[in-house]
């Protein structure tokens, strides 16, 4: 296990990634035979592949519910799960038509990024400010506070802002989540929402009558328990007030994942152990439910997103846009830039068809006296580069800003990161297509290559390539240093996106050039498109 990975979960047991984690636990698989297995169940539940010709499953349950089915290719497998488990809808223009840059720091703070923005003539979509409820230093970082009201210390020229965005048709976008934190010290808030919840015993608790309180990397939240339509109520309301107040077109709904297996709702369908991945269903209904509430109220037709970090079967339902959750600044592949790939393209096979992750992660940690995960200019180009060619372009604030570099800090980051927000911004009209795919079908946005290649035998193999649809193949560099990449062209013609080459392959690997700023990127010579969108990519040098 990486360093980081070991140094995270000393400071919070559990925190780090591995190959076997993960935020959206989804029981479901396929074979090279075609044939497919998925469970309803929320118990625990184990898929046991380590014999040859065998596959196991052990639930810790009496029954059994699920579905076994079949496919003739991998594709046609994901359309029938999706079938089932649910597809997103069209995400709306707005949300993919340039970067969304997230921001924290307060209005000096936003108004200098904005400036260096438009200086550049970086296309923005939104501005997602998630500290409109303020922040906390402690040991660790800098935090959230988790009390669902506007800091008027860190923003005290919200509206100014606002209406300055809107007449640049930029949206704002926000945070939430399902905790509340005791705000009782803190002087900027003049309500504090924990002790209301608290009077009105709106909190989740076990059977002993403790509160269900989260451990976020020694940050704490407590649990609301939104089972009890008191609490949904009273939260959906409060929140409703703060978004029309603060115009706020959507937020990222984090957490989710983390419900205790002691918990005692007020009302569940299912045993105490079960509704830790019940309570995601709860969760995703929640947020589906107040963006069609906000549309409504403003005239609007999906237009408010929320993107979610957690999923189980059934949440795909309510929920359209995932993102990956919360990576390291490192190149690894627990919880670094090569774990968001594998997330991203394993995801789209589980049925998450419109998913990103976080450009550069988030987490930077001081992890002792001297010894911080820095997040360095190269590795914030590379995933830059990465995620240009995902669903959505979007960037975020760190936990300790000071050992974290960001797209503005330097003249060269400051000009790749415009370059590639450009180039995201040329793939607009191709990613529309593809999201109405991903509605209609469940095909994911970002595939697999066996997902296209079904036939190819070393497609199943590459875990850091991937196809943006059909027609354009992504081979990000996520080793450090590297400038040469080996890449694997399935068969066919293809044309290289950053450079007028062209390269025929019979199913084979080469050896390109990608120093940065033109990572190897190919798209099939039939796709004619992709000829335009490189002679504007050519312009951009």
């Amino acid at each position: 296990m990486p360093l980081v990975s070991t140094a995270m979960n000393t400071m919070s047991p559990g925190s780090a990634g591995d190959w076997h984690t993960t935020y959206t636990g989804i029981p479901f698989y396929f074979n090279n035979k075609g044939n497919a297995l998925y469970l309803n169940n929320l118990q625990y539940l184990k898929f046991d592949f380590s014999k040859n010709n065998e596959s196991s499953v052990y639930v810790w349950s009496d029954e059994i519910s699920g579905r076994m089915f079949d496919g003739i290719n991998p594709k046609e497998i994901v359309r029938k799960f999706t079938e089932f488990s649910g597809r997103p809808r069209v995400l709306p223009d707005w949300i993919h038509k340039g970067v969304i840059v997230g921001i924290m720091g307060g209005s000096d703070y936003f108004a200098k990024v904005d400036n260096i923005v438009q200086t550049a003539k970086i296309p923005v979509s939104a501005y997602w400010l998630q500290d409109w409820v303020g922040s906390r230093t402690f040991d660790y970082g800098t935090r959230l506070w988790w009390n669902w009201l506007p800091s008027p210390g860190t923003y005290p020229n919200w509206e100014q802002i606002r209406t300055n965005l809107e007449s640049r048709s930029i949206k704002l976008m926000g945070y939430v989540n399902p905790y509340l934190t005791d705000t009782k010290n803190e002087s900027d808030h003049i309500e504090n929402m924990y002790e209301h919840a608290l009077g009105k015993n709106y909190f989740m608790r076990d059977s002993d009558g403790n509160l269900i309180e989260v451990d976020s990397v020694k940050f704490f939240g407590t649990f609301l328990d939104f089972s009890n339509p008191d609490v949904s109520s009273w939260i959906r309301d409060h929140l409703k007030q703060q978004v029309l107040n603060l115009g706020l077109t959507g937020w990222m709904a984090d957490f989710g994942e983390a419900m205790s297996f002691s918990a005692k709702p007020f009302y569940s369908p299912t045993d105490p152990h079960s509704y830790h991945q019940y309570f995601l269903k709860v969760w995703a209904k929640f947020n589906r439910e107040f963006a069609e509430m906000i549309d409504q109220i403003r005239g609007r037709d999906n237009e408010f997103v929320y993107m979610a970090r957690s999923a189980v079967i059934g949440t795909n339902q309510f929920t359209d846009l995932y993102w990956l959750g919360d990576q390291v600044p490192t190149w690894d592949d627990r919880d670094g830039l090569k774990s968001s790939i594998n997330g991203l393209i394993s995801g789209g096979l589980s049925g998450l068809a419109i998913n990103h992750s976080d450009i550069g992660g988030a987490v930077v940690l001081k992890i002792a006296p001297g010894v911080v995960t820095r997040r360095t200019p190269e590795l914030y180009k590379r995933w830059t580069e990465a995620n240009t060619f995902t669903s959505i372009l979007r960037t975020h604030a760190s936990t300790n800003a000071e050992y974290a570099h960001e797209f503005y800090d330097s003249n060269t980051t400051l000009s790749h990161f415009s370059k590639f927000s450009k180039i995201y911004s040329f793939l607009y009209d191709y990613r529309k297509l593809l999201f109405v795919e991903a509605h209609k079908s469940g095909v994911p946005v970002v595939r697999h290559l066996m997902l296209e290649f079904p036939d190819d035998i070393e497609a199943y193999k590459n875990n850091y390539q991937f196809m943006l649809g059909a027609n354009i193949l992504g081979a990000p560099v996520v080793d450090k240093g590297n400038v040469r990449r080996r890449v694997y062209l399935p068969k066919g013609d293809w044309e290289h996106l950053f450079e007028a080459q062209s390269v025929k392959s019979e199913g084979q690997y080469f050896n390109f050039e990608a120093p940065l700023g033109k990572p190897p990127v190919f798209f099939k010579k039939s796709f004619k498109e992709g000829f335009e969108i490189r002679e504007k990519i050519l312009k951009l040098d």
